[in-house]
């Protein structure tokens, strides 16, 4: 059984593992054969779409749950995750290099002192990110990560402070306006779906 503790930090993973797939969702050097979901200013990879569809995967199972999401799903999390990330760049939030510093050694230290529940999850931190143990927490993709998990955090503060968010559902409407205003223009295939 899984103590109260490591549940908490598992779901912080989850919440990173949704935030990491934000490192390849920009990039312009992806071709649209290689992407399940282009349009303006908005790429995800088969690489990216795989990597956290095998992350969830895991820590669904680490929960002792089954992960039912299912591809659009999965995908609309992306994309919120990164079009709230560039809503609030747009807002002006932005993150300073020693508050990620400061994010990473926390969750370092909460996965230490987790104990050896968390050490599957460490595991799969590093194996994902292929990386090692010794390399993960100063490699550019995870302070590039914790940086844009900070400034989804900020974001939320900044609207609060606002007045512009006032619940959790204020929140998931704001969500859920930004993935309507860009699913439209985007074209989806998912890697596994046959070529047609």
């Amino acid at each position: 059984m899984i103590s109260p503790r490591t549940s908490t930090v598992v779901a912080a993973v989850i919440g990173l593992c949704v935030a990491a797939g934000s490192f390849f969702y920009g990039q312009s050097d992806v071709k649209a054969k290689e992407v399940v979901a282009i349009g303006h200013d908005v790429r995800i990879s088969n690489q990216a779409f795989d990597k956290m569809k095998a992350e969830v995967d895991l820590a669904f199972q680490m929960q002792g749950a089954q992960n039912n999401l299912t591809n659009d799903q999965l995908l609309d999390l992306m994309l919120k995750d990164e079009l709230f990330v560039r809503y609030g760049q747009k807002r002006g939030v932005k993150v300073k290099e020693a508050e990620v510093k400061q994010a990473i050694d926390q969750q370092r230290k909460a996965l230490e002192a987790a104990g050896p529940e968390a050490a599957q999850l460490k595991e799969m931190l590093y194996k994902s990110a292929g990386l090692t143990e010794a390399t993960y927490w100063t490699d550019p993709k995870t302070v590039n990560q914790y940086a844009k998990y900070l400034l989804q955090q900020k974001t939320i503060e900044y609207l609060v402070k606002k007045g512009e968010l006032k619940t959790q559902e204020d929140l998931n409407a704001l969500q859920e306006k930004l993935l309507a205003e860009t699913k439209p223009g985007l074209r989806v295939k998912f890697p596994d779906q046959p070529k047609t």
